[in-house]
């Protein structure tokens, strides 16, 4: 729904009263009545019917301890390597709804970076839509000798809302290398929490619950609400709403780097288990002591990631036990051991009765799947000729005994 079709929802369609107008004004009933957005938030009229809202905090001790260097590694972008904490500009938008393309607008431009040593937030709100020209030269004004950007989610939604919008005036946004928080806060935290919204990661991860904050789905009914009736008071908390935003961005890109350098201060074994799984991946030499440390610390997960560690490197021998550990759990993870195991018998110890036996006991499992199942009777029936031409005791694989148990706990080799 564009902004058009949203506003006759509330005016109607020739300006006449509408049942969603009837709404709005049995909620405004009793209350102060009309108020501009600059009676309620303090800030400066910054031309073209944009407001702007400048605030001053002191940076969030996350971000000072951080290794802006590390940022490169959880943006996966080699641009972040040469980063300066004060290079940095924070992204966020409260918009007129969650469908992107052009008929969603962003109502309020919250942009933050650092100041003579602090982290200065800048808002820009847009009065009425006919704002939104000023208010992107503004933002292109305001993003002048910034080199990195950090959002979250804004490589789904932020970025691509605002550069459409950019070039529905004529503008173009710059393209600058983007950290989007979301995918590096999932990597390390979604084993452990329900969801990684920004609101429960500051809860969670940075300790600072919020008390009374809005919901984000009530936010853009409410500047609806400000352009049918004039009052911009239930705008306040949507200012202060992004503020927190913004913040929270700066702590968090600071909490992710700092776990990146130093995963030890992992607060769970889970995350600690995490952040060695995305380290093995983006081939970081401490993936090994890191997963080797989540096991320690209880994260059985950990035992297959480290044991692929292990051989990548050529300790196939050390990866032995990890893999006997993992065989036993349920799930893929125990299924996926059990024919590494295999492998390994098969064709490094060369050892084919004990890697047939190991996949018998693989086909007991209950939850195979048929293709898993396929692989696994294929397998067996190549080891049951490696073992014959051995000179071991053939018998036939389709009858051979299979673990009861593996069904339950994977094969004991």
């Amino acid at each position: 729904m564009s902004v058009r079709d949203k506003l006759n929802r509330l005016l109607g369609p020739s300006g006449g009263p509408s049942p969603e107008r009837a709404r709005v004004e049995g909620a405004m009933r009793g209350s102060r009545g009309r108020a501009d957005i600059a009676e309620v938030v303090e800030g400066e009229d910054a031309g073209g019917g944009a407001f702007l809202v400048r605030r001053s905090h002191d940076l969030p001790g996350e971000f000072l301890e951080a290794d802006p260097r590390r940022w490169a590694a959880l943006a996966r972008e080699p641009r972040w390597a040469a980063a300066r904490h004060e290079d940095v500009a924070f992204l966020d938008l409260e918009t007129t709804g969650l469908a992107g393309g052009t008929g969603t607008l962003a109502f309020l431009v919250g942009l933050a970076r650092i100041r003579d040593g602090r982290l200065e937030t800048r808002q820009l709100f847009l009065r009425s839509p006919a704002a939104e020209a000023a208010a992107l030269a503004l933002v292109e004004e305001h993003l002048v000798g910034c080199t990195h950007l950090v959002t979250f989610n804004g490589k789904c939604f932020d970025v691509p809302l605002l550069e459409t919008r950019f070039v529905m005036h004529r503008r173009k946004l710059a393209a600058l290398p983007h950290l989007d928080l979301l995918h590096p806060a999932r990597r390390v935290w979604k084993r452990r929490l329900e969801d990684c919204t920004l609101g429960r990661l500051e809860a969670e991860v940075l300790g600072r619950p919020r008390q009374g904050d809005i919901d984000g789905a009530e936010i853009p009914q409410r500047w609806f609400d400000w352009l049918a009736l004039g009052n911009a008071r239930p705008l306040a908390p949507v200012i202060e709403h992004n503020r927190l935003d913004l913040v929270a961005l700066a702590a968090l890109a600071g909490r992710l780097a700092r776990l990146r350098e130093h995963p030890g201060e992992a607060a769970h074994a889970s995350d600690l288990f995490s952040l060695g799984r995305m380290m093995a991946r983006d081939g970081d030499e401490r993936a090994e002591p890191t997963l080797d440390a989540a096991l320690s610390r209880g994260a059985a997960e950990a035992a297959p990631e480290l044991a692929r560690v292990k051989k990548r490197r050529g300790a196939a021998d050390a990866a032995l036990p990890l893999w006997e550990m993992a065989a036993r759990e349920p799930g893929r993870r125990g299924i996926e051991a059990g024919v590494e195991l295999a492998k390994h018998y098969e064709h490094r110890a060369k050892d084919f009765a004990r890697a047939l036996a190991v996949t018998r006991g693989l086909l007991g499992r209950a939850d195979l799947s048929g293709r898993d199942r396929a692989d696994l009777e294929k397998r067996g029936a190549r080891l049951e000729g490696k073992a014959a031409a051995q000179g071991l005791p053939a018998r036939s694989f389709s009858t051979a005994p299979r673990n009861a148990a593996g069904s339950a706990g994977g094969p004991s080799p």
